[in-house]
């Protein structure tokens, strides 16, 4: 099964949470891509509806932007 991942899911963080609202409780679901570790989402989450992954988005072993030179006259 494929899960899809909403554009608005941010790069900026590595760990998103899925919150699901459940059929009886309608709502939708949802994703929460603000958190810095599996750890600290899974802590969120205890007690809900929800699960933790890996930002899809979240950038990993990217190189860094290589710099600019300008050639001075």
């Amino acid at each position: 099964m494929t899960t899809h991942v909403p554009r608005k899911v941010g790069t900026s963080y590595p760990v998103c949470m899925h919150v699901y609202s459940g059929a009886n409780g309608g709502g939708g679901e949802w994703y929460d891509c603000s958190f810095i570790s599996l750890p600290q989402c899974r802590a969120t989450a205890s007690g809900r509806a929800a699960t933790c992954d890996l930002n899809p988005y979240y950038p990993v072993n990217v190189a860094p932007p290589r710099p600019r030179y300008r050639r001075g006259g």
